[in-house]
């Protein structure tokens, strides 16, 4: 299920607000850091999300980084980003896992 527009205007939090405006958490980072956070999620994290994230990064399904690799090109190119840089992760993870689930997901992307 796809992110709609009606949450939190930096973080996109799903009815945090009817109006724009941040939310308590995108206020304090502002307050804080100032920092004006703005990121969307491409899809909500629900149950069929849970197993999905599950299957890929935890059981190494890496056949599963297709899923969504066509939508996830559409939108970082959308963006006209200068610099797209996975976050890496961590030696012991790469062991475990086999591959940084991120840089699957983006395999396909022109960055």
């Amino acid at each position: 299920m796809r992110w709609d527009d009606h949450g939190c205007a930096g973080c996109g939090k799903e009815n945090i607000n009817k109006n724009g405006f941040l939310c308590a958490d995108c206020q304090t980072w502002k307050k804080l850091y100032g920092w004006n956070l703005h990121h969307r999620g491409l899809y909500r994290y629900n149950e069929a999300m849970k197993e999905y994230m599950q299957r890929y990064k935890f059981n190494g399904d890496y056949r599963l980084r297709e899923v969504f690799q066509r939508e996830l090109s559409k939108v970082v190119n959308e963006q006209k980003a200068d610099l797209i840089v996975p976050i890496p992760v961590t030696s012991t993870t790469m062991q475990t896992r086999g591959f940084n689930q991120v840089v699957g997901l983006l395999r396909e992307v022109p960055y």
